[in-house]
């Protein structure tokens, strides 16, 4: 019962005891079965039950060194070692660095950075030296501005240190140096001398300036590798001990036997640059195996996250597959690989034959609605940011949108589009009637999978962008976790206010049954299952508590570790059974854009807790609902007309 891992890991920190158990039982056991809980054990070397984890640390690092290099180069930037036995343990870390990275492997991170809109590093960069000025660092900012002058503002084609600078980058650095300079000095004098005040209005300036010539037309991003890195471009494997695997190979499920593993022959030559604000880029890589793998790349961003969301993504896949009633009807969540390989860069593995649901749902529409909604008049979202702008003279949207949930009545909402078009487009995938219901079963019970799982994680956002669909099985895929635990209710200026998202478009699919049919007998289904599994659940979540994302450090306002707990605590109150409206309140509590404003703050209150007359939540306790009340709450929750009709306009609540 490997899954258990890390509740083992848990109850080693509270005895000394334990710990010598744990450890004698653990070098019994084949070190690759532990592959899965490498954060878990990494989190734990600066802590007292460090002991039990270095004897496995040890032996996948001499088996298995590809296993432990990204999540150590990851971890190096983050453990602190501060407790009694510190000194030993971090002897014991540079070594098991030394034993699984070297120069070429971390040459590859580095260029990997590369792929990226210069523009928005050149903003990362700047919005970083803000806590190195709080804390007066100087050490860290001389070598902080050494960097940003020597590595990454290169107008020639070699920096100092040799290395190959592509084209995009030489011609951002041309624009923005001067500006640079001029601010902070050419060595970095003037930065040097800066009070945190002078900083600020420092930066303000650059970042205008650095904006203006990223959103500048003819500044528009290649699709081509040798532009952002001509060592990629021109990468061919070294052979030998520096060969680099294909990444995603240890899933942890089977030994694994690295010999035979795809190693990386190279890179395809073209790129595909995404269109949100950072510009992701997807990278071909092409492996020894005579096949391809393509990866999107994600520089400036924290993938620890969305890895540890796929972590526990997969151990609520082992939970559903413990349940007779989930395993018979195979009930379980797609995931994908994501590797963070130091906290601002990271890969994911590419979803194949996919759609966003925005696409989708646009593609079955009529050729007269598609011609309708090209006319402003008649434009969903230009109607619905309309009737926001009724209730307030303010040009700003926190103020649209605070009037909007204090001034408009439940039956002040709008049908703006044909709710069937989510429908439609799930016709079209299918061939026959018979295959069309067999899509709108398997869009189903993954929907309802789905909505309940990332409900547990507190995962919001759910944007239109945010869930694929595929396109063979009509199964639903979720991407993008960067709100989880409930920030997108306690933490964004106007707050999602749904559990998870159940909008017309997805009710319109099940008629006639609506949301009593599959959708609901899939969520009791799914939810037992969690709850019965939770300690499982809560242990593996431990690593959020010993090593907190940028994020959450971002985040927290006192004691970073209080905070992480009381994340934790209320995931347990979810599989505990409590009523959905009233944990909602309390990541309501937390979010300070609100709580200054009691008239807002008690009329969302309001529209959370829904009414007697209207909404099954307002009808129920706050605590130890059975299953089936509890879901039939959150559909209640998520469904309600009164709450997508005060959604954020960018939401899209009435698709």
């Amino acid at each position: 019962m490997r899954q258990y891992y890390p509740q083992l890991l848990s109850l080693g920190a509270e005895d000394v005891h334990s710990q010598h158990i744990l450890t004698i039982c653990s070098s019994s056991v084949p070190s690759w079965m532990f592959l899965q809980w490498i954060p878990q054990m990494l989190a734990i070397l600066d802590q007292p039950e460090a002991s039990t984890v270095i004897h496995l640390l040890t032996s996948i690092a001499k088996l298995y060194p590809q296993a432990l290099a990204f999540p150590v180069m990851l971890s190096s930037e983050n453990s602190n070692f501060s407790g009694v036995d510190s000194r030993g343990y971090r002897t014991f870390f540079a070594k098991l660095k030394q034993m699984v990275t070297n120069d070429h492997l971390c040459r590859f991170v580095d260029e990997l950075k590369r792929l990226t809109n210069p523009y928005m590093t050149y903003i990362d960069w700047l919005q970083a030296q803000d806590s190195v000025i709080k804390r007066k660092d100087l050490d860290t900012l001389r070598s902080n501005f050494s960097y940003l002058k020597n590595e990454l503002l290169v107008t020639m084609s070699k920096s100092k240190s040799q290395r190959l600078i592509g084209k995009i980058w030489i011609a951002a650095a041309k624009k923005v140096i001067e500006t640079i300079f001029s601010l902070f000095g050419k060595e970095g004098r003037k930065l040097f001398s800066m009070s945190s005040h002078d900083y600020s209005k420092a930066k303000s300036s650059a970042m205008k300036s650095i904006k203006a010539a990223r959103d500048d037309k003819r500044n528009r991003l290649a699709q081509v590798l040798k532009d952002y890195s001509p060592w990629l471009y021109t990468y061919r494997s070294p052979g030998g001990s520096f060969d680099i695997e294909i990444p995603g190979q240890y899933s942890g499920n089977q030994r694994p036997i690295p010999e035979e593993h795809a190693k990386i022959e190279g890179f395809d030559e073209k790129l595909l640059v995404m269109p949100s604000m950072r510009q992701p880029m997807r990278l071909t890589f092409r492996g020894s195996d005579e096949k391809e793998y393509r990866f999107l790349v994600k520089a400036g961003e924290d993938l620890r996250t969305d890895a540890r969301m796929q972590q526990l993504f997969a151990v609520m896949n082992q939970a559903l597959a413990s349940n007779p009633a989930c395993r018979q009807r195979r009930l379980s969540l797609r995931t994908y690989s994501v590797i963070p390989m130091t906290t601002r860069i990271g890969i994911l593995e590419w979803v194949a034959n996919t759609r966003v649901l925005k696409e989708m749902i646009d593609a079955g529409m009529t050729d007269v609605e598609r011609n309708l909604a090209a006319k402003s008049k008649i434009n969903p979202m230009i109607l619905f940011q309309q009737f926001v702008k009724r209730f307030s003279s303010s040009t700003s949207p926190v103020d649209q949108y605070k009037s909007l949930m204090l001034k408009a009545s439940r039956k002040e909402r709008q049908s703006l589009i044909r709710p069937t078009m989510l429908r439609s487009a799930l016709v079209r995938l299918s061939t026959t009637t018979e295959a069309f219901l067999r899509t709108r079963q398997y869009f189903g019970r993954t929907l309802a999978t789905m909505g309940i799982c990332q409900y547990i994680l507190g995962i919001g956002d759910r944007h239109l962008s945010n869930t694929m669909i595929d396109l063979h099985t009509g199964g639903v895929v979720g991407i993008d976790f960067g709100h989880n635990f409930g920030s997108a209710t306690s933490l964004l200026p106007i707050p999602e206010l749904m559990p998870f998202r159940l909008t017309k478009q997805f009710v319109a699919v099940f008629d006639p049954h609506k949301t009593g049919g599959i959708l609901q007998e899939v969520m009791i289904h799914v939810i037992r299952a969690l709850r019965i599994n939770q300690r499982l659940l809560l242990s593996t979540m431990d690593v959020f508590i010993k090593e907190p994302s940028l994020e959450w450090e971002t985040q927290a306002r006192g004691d970073i570790t209080q905070f992480a707990k009381k994340k934790v605590d209320l995931v347990r109150c979810k599989l505990n059974g409590d009523n959905p409206a009233h944990i909602m309140i309390s990541d309501i509590l937390e979010n300070q854009h609100i709580i200054r404003d009691e008239k807002w703050l008690q009329a969302i209150k309001a529209i959370v807790q829904g009414d007697k007359e209207n909404n099954a939540r307002a009808t129920m306790p706050e605590k130890q609902l059975s299953v089936e009340d509890q879901v039939r709450c959150l559909i209640d929750h998520a469904s309600d007309p009164h709450i997508l009709g005060i959604t954020w306009a960018g939401w899209e609540p009435w698709k």
